[in-house]
């Protein structure tokens, strides 16, 4: 039984690395701008009224009274 660790190597191909880093960068950016877009392109959101502040009864899932 061997008790010692043993190491395994993986080929490993050097040209390919650099273009996946290229295109994983190119593909951040995309989409970061696409957020940054959405963000930008949103309107205000008001939510609903603060909780006590009128009638909620006919909000959907609530229970009526």
């Amino acid at each position: 039984m061997n008790t010692e660790q043993m190491e395994l190597k993986l080929a490993r191909s050097p040209k390919l690395r650099p273009l996946n880093r290229r295109r994983n960068l190119s593909r951040a950016s995309w989409w970061f701008t696409q957020m940054r877009n959405a963000v930008n392109e949103s309107r205000e959101w008001h939510g609903s009224p603060a909780e006590g502040s009128g009638d909620r009864s006919e909000a959907v899932g609530s229970p009526k009274h």
